[in-house]
């Protein structure tokens, strides 16, 4: 899943960041990860994710710390990555590339 993560904030007192998540349409990386079929690509899916205190960040990745999740950071998807992801089946489930 390609995403864009903006509004990035911080609760020092409760020991928390959360920020804003967007999906990115990109051939090879549709949007609809979770899986809806009847899913509009110009529609994308928005959310907000958050971590406490077990969370680790640098300027490459972002972990929850607790094996929720992991973003890792790149200003742009190297070729040879698109293009692999484009070679899978049309009818391959987002998951399962």
């Amino acid at each position: 899943m390609r995403v864009r993560v903006s509004n990035i904030g911080w609760d020092v007192g409760k020991l928390n960041i959360t920020a804003r998540v967007e999906e990115i349409s990109t051939a090879g990386f549709p949007v609809g990860v979770f899986y809806e079929p009847e899913r509009d690509e110009s529609n994308p899916l928005s959310w907000t994710i958050g971590a406490g205190h077990l969370t680790t960040f640098s300027k490459h990745n972002w972990n929850m710390g607790n094996g929720g999740w992991c973003i890792f950071f790149s200003p742009e998807i190297p070729d040879g990555v698109v293009r692999l992801a484009r070679e899978f089946p049309e009818e391959l489930r987002p998951f399962q590339g």
